[in-house]
């Protein structure tokens, strides 16, 4: 569930175009900047519906999410045990995750989560690994109530 959804100010809005001009899905910025999308910010409050956010993970390593769950993208609850097989070859994902793992628990992790909304589905566009890593350390340590702030970008 998603709390305290309310739209972002001209200044945060920009901050973040800043900010994903330099992501892969710096495509959005110009929706952004001519209001084709609107910014709005809440916070994700349970670890379980976070797991059940769709990544933009449809490969990892050589396992299509299409052929072994029949989805296009693998969720945050599926993304570590996928990175985990054996027939897995994305090593650097597993390395990147595990690192902000570790970010997490020195409280030196940053989290700029942005969130696609297009009305009927919520999709995690920018900060996959982050939000794979702040799932599986609350997993770890059984902590379903969380306070996971979040950027929603909507088609507006």
């Amino acid at each position: 569930m998603i709390v305290n959804i309310m739209t972002c100010g001209i200044q945060e809005k920009q901050n973040l175009i800043r900010y994903l001009e330099n992501t892969p899905i710096s495509g959005l910025v110009n929706g952004l900047r001519s209001g084709v999308f609107v910014l709005k910010k809440g916070n994700i409050i349970s670890l379980e519906y976070l797991g059940s956010l769709k990544t933009e993970y449809g490969d990892l390593g050589g396992i299509i999410s299409r052929e072994i769950i029949k989805r296009s993208k693998f969720l945050v609850s599926e993304v570590m045990a996928i990175l985990k097989r054996p027939d897995c070859s994305d090593e650097k994902s597993l390395d990147s995750i595990e690192f902000f793992i570790k970010k997490n628990e020195a409280e030196e992790c940053e989290y700029i989560i942005s969130i696609f909304h297009d009305k009927t589905d919520y999709i995690i566009k920018d900060g996959n690994k982050r939000a794979v890593a702040f799932y599986e350390k609350r997993k770890a340590i059984n902590k379903d109530n969380i306070t996971f702030p979040i950027y929603i970008i909507e088609s507006g």
